[in-house]
């Protein structure tokens, strides 16, 4: 693939460029696409702390004067 770019470099540069993404891009993808699963359990991990524990007592309420 690097030697049909070579090739087309010296005849038409926009062909050139359209060569080199097509080649490039599906590594692009899988390497995107690996780096965010890896990142998935870190991200879940994050996404999943416990919350803050619930008040165990209740303040008393305060009586009404009408």
């Amino acid at each position: 693939m690097r030697a049909l770019i070579a090739a087309a470099t010296g005849l038409v540069p926009a062909f050139a460029l359209v060569l080199a993404i097509s080649a490039y891009v599906p590594r692009g993808s899988l390497t995107l696409g690996l780096l965010l699963l890896a990142l998935s359990p870190v991200l879940e991990t994050l996404a999943r702390r416990p919350a803050d524990p619930a008040p165990t007592a209740t303040a008393e309420p305060e009586p009404v004067s009408a």
